[in-house]
């Protein structure tokens, strides 16, 4: 049973890095897009509009929540009915070809700033320069700043902002959530 509970949560984790993936991707692409003074592209038969970024990344936010969620669950019951398989389920995960967990290093050291605890990303991890390279990504797609008011650079700077750091958010708890898995 306990390798069930595993590889099922190595299919959370795998639904989540495909998600970063994609998201951190589109990201990039919407990025080069504004840099070379377009706006629209094609893929799949789609029309994408870098005009609607911001609707784009709350749909991916949404998704990271929910996979978020399933994962942390599933975290939860490895911990609370098999606690003898944590360390077989995190060198699982992080021995992986999973990119977002291939190599990660636990974040449990945390800093207690006016009595709020944040967790210590490690400089060594490379899991810590997808992560800061993905948010920035995601922030630069949703921004406009180009041939535009500056109520909608405005508010495109509130979505950025609103929902890299939701996604920062929902990242960092599943990340330390996962982390609770290094030790016995």
């Amino acid at each position: 049973m306990e390798d069930i509970i595993i590889e099922r949560l190595k299919n959370s984790a795998t639904w989540i890095d495909h998600l970063l993936i994609t998201g951190a991707g589109l990201a990039g692409v919407v990025v080069l897009l504004k840099l070379s003074g377009k706006h629209d592209f094609e893929a799949w038969g789609v029309k994408f509009s870098s005009v609607y970024a911001w609707l784009v990344f709350s749909i991916f936010s949404t998704a990271h929540f929910y996979l978020s969620y399933v994962f942390r669950s599933d975290i939860t019951l490895i911990i609370n009915k098999y606690p003898a398989s944590k360390v077989k389920a995190w060198e699982t995960l992080t021995g992986s070809d999973l990119f977002f967990f291939h190599g990660l290093v636990a974040r449990l050291n945390f800093v207690d700033v006016r009595g709020t605890r944040l967790f210590v990303m490690d400089g060594a991890d490379p899991t810590t320069w997808l992560a800061h390279g993905g948010a920035l990504l995601v922030f630069l797609a949703i921004i406009r700043v180009r041939k535009t008011s500056w109520l909608i650079r405005l508010s495109t700077l509130i979505a950025a902002t609103i929902i890299t750091a939701f996604n920062w958010l929902i990242g960092g708890g599943w990340v330390v959530t996962v982390s609770l898995l290094s030790h016995v």
